[in-house]
Parts: structure tokens; sequence; C-alpha cells
């Protein structure tokens, strides 16, 4: 559906997952508990409607969710398991591939 990214930021496979660290150090603080911070920017602005879009169908599908849960998954995927044992970067073009074969 969607060729290119939704942000330019490196993706990282951690330990517990992937991992964009800009993100991660701004919510860490909030563990594995839900994110409750308000934010008013308008990401209308930002992204398409396309993308809004597909935003709100992978919050439908994946919000339901727990972190450990959401870790689990991660886990089983090939991205993460291709660079975890490094904890390197995950080429954008490897994620790409993989999630277009995941399309409906």
């Amino acid at each position: 559906m969607y060729d290119l990214p939704f942000f330019d930021e490196p993706i990282q496979a951690w330990r517990h997952g992937p991992v964009c660290p800009d993100v991660y150090q701004k919510y860490k603080s909030y563990g594995a508990r839900p994110i409750t911070e308000h934010n008013d920017e308008d990401f209308t602005k930002t992204f398409t409607k396309d993308h809004l879009d597909l935003l709100d169908e992978v919050y439908s599908v994946f919000g339901q969710f727990a972190a450990w849960k959401l870790r689990d998954m991660t886990h089983e995927e090939e991205p993460w398991k291709n660079h975890e044992a490094l904890a390197e970067e995950i080429p954008q073009e490897e994620m790409r591939l993989y999630f277009k074969t995941r399309q409906p």
C-alpha cells in the first residue's frame, strides 16, 4: 500500500523489539503503561488522509494488545530476527518488503 516510510528516523533491533530511539527517549518514562500524554499537534498537516486512515486501521488492530504482547509479536517477524543479535538498524527496504507480503 505504501512504499515510503512514515518518518525518516532509523528503527533499531533492540532486545525487546524494534525501536525508534528518538521516540523511545521521549516516552520511556511510561514503561509498559499506556502513553497518556496529550499532543495538540495537527497531524493532518503531517500526514495525508490515506496515511491517517492507515494509522487508524493499525491502531484498531493492534491497539488492543498490551506492550508485552506486541513485543512477543515483533519477535516472530523477520526484520527484527535478522538484526536482533547485533542490536543494529533494521533497513527500511527490508521492512518494506517484509510487510508488503502481509497486505491483504
